[in-house]
């Protein structure tokens, strides 16, 4: 991200769209990650948009963030469509010679295009996203709307 900077990341939790986009859900989620915060820590919660709006979407989990959490630090990113779209975005840095920049965001199965452009093989998102993000080129993701946003979250959840 930056030179020199380093983000550890101390817990990670894995939850469906659907339970995410419940306020209830939620809430719990913000409630358990407080757990393993340190003082100075953050939240980062990310998701894909799949076909809903990025915008509302974010604008929804805010709300539900400020009514029951405001004293939290809390970033939420959500990825237009698939957060696989910014793996296209970066893609020649995952794949030596692809030397293809399409418009990730607009892509209609950004999954699909990482499996058979960059892995050559079946994308399993749970096997293969943390691989690939350890190796993308963020300069080149960044022209990602939403891998933008990402970016300067995470420096704003670290300052």
């Amino acid at each position: 991200m930056e030179p020199g900077l380093v983000v550890s990341i101390t817990h990670k939790t894995r939850t469906s769209k659907g339970k995410l986009l419940k306020e209830d859900e939620f809430v719990r989620l913000l409630e358990r990650a407080r757990r393993y915060l340190s003082p100075g820590d953050g939240i980062l919660v990310v998701m894909d948009a799949d076909d809903d709006c990025p915008k509302n979407i974010n604008e929804r989990l805010l709300e539900w963030k400020s009514r029951h959490h405001a004293d939290l630090n809390v970033a939420i990113v959500i990825a237009k469509r698939e957060m696989e779209a910014w793996f296209v975005a970066g893609a020649e840095s995952l794949r030596t010679g692809l030397g293809m920049n399409p418009d990730a965001e607009s892509l209609p199965n950004p999954k699909a295009w990482v499996g058979k452009n960059i892995l050559q093989a079946y994308y399993t998102p749970t096997a293969d996203q943390a691989r690939l993000a350890g190796r993308l080129d963020v300069v080149m993701a960044r022209c990602i709307q939403s891998f933008d946003k990402l970016f300067r979250e995470v420096l704003r959840l670290l300052s």
